[in-house]
């Protein structure tokens, strides 16, 4: 349980303490950076990780009931925010692969109303890694 001194702070920014808060998040901001940064094993990514859950928290304080420690609201706000891009990338990925699937597609049908011969070796180009291949302007 938060000592009296922080349940009275987060009543405060509660309240619409500017001050208040900006003490809250600037004690949790360490705790939550560590905790982030277990998860997503990158500096970079924690910190927009941390910047993303406190705006969140900020944002839902009023939602905030004191039935839980205010750091386990904070890690369960960054949890779910977690687990919201895990599934974004996978989406956007899927989506990825599709537009390849279609750009693919039309390269062979445009191969195949100018005449020009669609080989095996341009299959296996399209199979390249995209991290292998070299981009040309």
């Amino acid at each position: 349980m938060e000592s009296t001194q922080e349940q009275t702070r987060i009543k405060q920014a509660q309240s619409g303490d500017q001050k208040a808060l900006a003490l809250l998040f600037h004690h949790y901001y360490p705790f939550l950076f560590k905790y982030a940064l277990k998860l997503t094993w990158s500096r970079e990514t924690a910190e927009d990780f941390v910047q993303e859950t406190m705006l969140k928290a900020m944002t839902h304080l009023s939602s905030y009931n004191g039935t839980s420690r205010f750091s386990s609201w904070l890690v369960t706000i960054g949890t779910r925010q977690y687990f919201d891009q895990i599934r974004k990338c996978k989406r956007e990925k899927k989506w990825i692969e599709e537009e390849k699937k279609h750009a693919l597609r039309k390269l062979q049908w445009n191969f195949g109303t100018h005449n020009i011969e669609w080989s095996e070796t341009m299959g296996i180009f399209h199979k390249i890694p995209d991290s292998t291949r070299i981009q040309f302007c």
